[in-house]
């Protein structure tokens, strides 16, 4: 061949070999540069080919908010990957290794990142195999069993991550193999599916790795019911195949049983096997809990050896077995140990839910555990709850005080997801009732007749069709109330002496919990007077598909001066007449 065409061909050579990989000439991180599309088309990558890491140093960066879907293995091997914001999904046979080419680009050492707003995705048979560190911020969904993730250095959960862990095999999940140290942080959430239904000995290992660190903030559940007493937890152990592993299972705790109308509060262990206690703890960050004496009926009052109750208050009590080996055995199949009436639900009128409830024992042989809290009998509060069934919409608003009527003049429901319908329908009384004009966003009714209609003790009324199924839970509920004047503990219209003694509202039961030196005071300065302010309150929301059927309110005649603040809350003075039973 003569000297001159030699050099044209490899000069075609190569320009052609640096026209198909520009990465060749600008190394470093490629960005995805679409909407959705396939990871293994060159053309949407920055530089117009698949990352490819041991050649020229790329590292594949999804940071556009766009989706990279891989349903097959990767073109090139990339030398690093970020996300978010964004998602990398790998379908059944997506396949995808992340290698260390540093020789090429110091950048491109093998690492996978999932920042905020990222999300990776493995279903089927996806495989994703790196060899540097990992490290997940956003959102990590694997559905199991036969997806696999593994890397040869760390991975680590980050303090903002969340794991989606889909189970839909009873006895086995993709493990995330780890050859180097795993930190566990952040949220894990855990769907059932597939008829997998979890009980005591169930068993699923989510890491094995040569070390694990940390633990999982909070652990979620959903797509099954366990039983009383049963909770998910995540357990470390030796074990697998690189030497330690983290093992989602079913564990069985005591539970604090609280009657809402009594205020009793008792452990029970209704577990398979006994359980011993060197210590425990209730705690109530809105000062429900009664420690005086006649009200909590502590293990050191119960004569019970070697126990001692520790500082205690409305907002925190609990004992110490304080000897040494000692601990109190609460026996399988249903044991109990009563604690006497240790729940006080009767906060101020207008309070927030009272059962906030937070039980914590010392385990003999665990350490300190959170046992269950699980409340009996109907929901008991001084304030109005308004209950809402997510399936259909439909609401309820009952005065949970058991022992104070409500004169309310109006109220309002708002939603900042536009959660509301405004074609929903009220049982108040259409003759004293109109609806503001509402929206998704706010709705509500005002008295514009006799002033108010009471509520007494478990009155109701109904909504219906109040709630957008499927949206978004996070209803608002406020109202206003003829409220009692200062002094007035027991709401009954007039500052008595009634109002010192001889009701759970008087001042001799709530001194040194919510009253003090200057609400003797107020009752002094107002003895012998009568009447009534008016008051905005927020009330209580709860989901729950069962609405009980109870009695109906009724309306009286007061004076409806003032009526028109409730405006100022979130609704246009306009008002509409739509009850159901103006239709008829």
């Amino acid at each position: 061949m003569h000297k001159y065409t030699f050099l044209i061909i490899a000069s075609c050579v190569m320009a052609c070999h640096a026209w198909t990989s520009p990465s060749a000439v600008a190394q470093g991180p490629q960005d995805w540069n679409v909407a959705s599309g396939d990871w293994n088309v060159g053309g949407n990558w920055s530089l117009g080919v698949v990352p490819d890491g041991p050649g020229f140093g790329d590292t594949a960066r999804i940071t556009n908010g766009g989706t990279a879907i891989l349903s097959a293995a990767a073109s090139f091997n990339p030398g690093g990957v970020s996300i978010g914001p964004g998602t990398l999904e790998l379908t059944s046979s997506g396949d995808l290794m992340v290698v260390e080419a540093s020789g090429q680009d110091l950048a491109a050492t093998g690492f996978f990142g999932i920042g905020g707003g990222g999300i990776l995705s493995l279903v089927g048979n996806a495989s994703v195999t790196v060899e540097g560190d990992v490290n997940l911020n956003g959102s990590t969904n694997i559905t199991g069993p036969n997806a696999t993730f593994s890397t040869q250095s760390d991975l680590n959960f980050g303090l903002t991550s969340v794991y989606n862990a889909n189970i839909s095999n009873a006895t086995t999940y993709s493990v995330l193999s780890v050859a180097g140290n795993s930190t566990l942080r952040g949220t894990l959430n855990v769907a059932f599916s597939g008829g997998v239904t979890p009980g005591l000995g169930s068993a699923w290992t989510l890491v094995d790795a040569a070390s694990i660190t940390g633990s999982f903030g909070s652990v979620n559940m959903s797509g099954a019911t366990l039983g009383l007493g049963q909770v998910l937890g995540v357990t470390t152990t030796a074990g697998g195949n690189n030497g330690t592993i983290a093992q989602l299972g079913v564990q069985q705790r005591l539970v604090l049983q609280v009657d809402r109308a009594l205020g009793t509060t008792t452990l029970i262990n209704p577990g398979n096997t006994s359980i011993s206690i060197e210590g425990y703890s209730l705690q109530s960050g809105v000062g429900t809990l009664a420690p005086q004496n006649g009200s909590w009926n502590s293990l050191q009052d119960q004569a019970i050896p070697n126990w001692a109750e520790v500082s205690s208050s409305s907002h925190g009590l609990g004992e110490l077995e304080n000897s040494v080996g000692g601990s109190l055995a609460i026996a399988s199949g249903g044991g109990e140990q009563a604690l006497g009436s240790a729940f006080n639900p009767r906060l101020p009128f207008g309070s927030p839910s009272p059962e906030d409830l937070v039980f914590e024992y010392r385990d003999a042989t665990q350490g300190v555990l959170s046992g269950v809290v699980q409340y009996v009998g109907t929901v008991t509060a001084n304030n109005l709850v308004l209950t809402v069934d997510p399936a259909t919409g439909n609401a309820q608003v009952r005065n949970a005080s058991p022992t104070i009527s409500v004169d309310l003049q109006g109220y309002t429901l708002t939603s900042a997801n536009g959660s509301l319908l405004a074609s929903f329908d009220s049982d108040l009384p259409s003759s004293d009732w109109a609806e503001t004009a509402g929206s998704a966003n706010g709705v509500g009714e005002l008295n514009f007749t006799t002033g108010s209609t009471t509520l007494a003790p478990n009155d109701t009324f109904n909504l219906t069709g109040v709630f957008s199924p499927g949206e978004a839970e996070d209803l608002v509920f406020q109202f206003r109330r003829s409220a009692a004047i200062e002094g007035d503990f027991n709401e009954d219209g007039v500052v008595s002496g009634a109002d010192l003694t001889g009701s759970p509202e008087s001042w001799d039961a709530r001194f040194g919990v919510d009253l003090d030196g200057n609400d003797f005071l107020a009752w002094q300065r107002n003895l012998g007077n009568s009447g009534t302010t008016g008051e905005v309150i927020t009330g209580i929301v709860r989901y729950d598909g069962t609405i009980p059927v109870v009695a109906a309110a009724t309306a009286v005649p007061e004076p409806a001066s003032g009526l028109i603040l409730l405006l100022a809350i979130v609704m246009v003075p306009s008002i509409r007449r739509n009850h159901a039973s103006q239709a008829q």
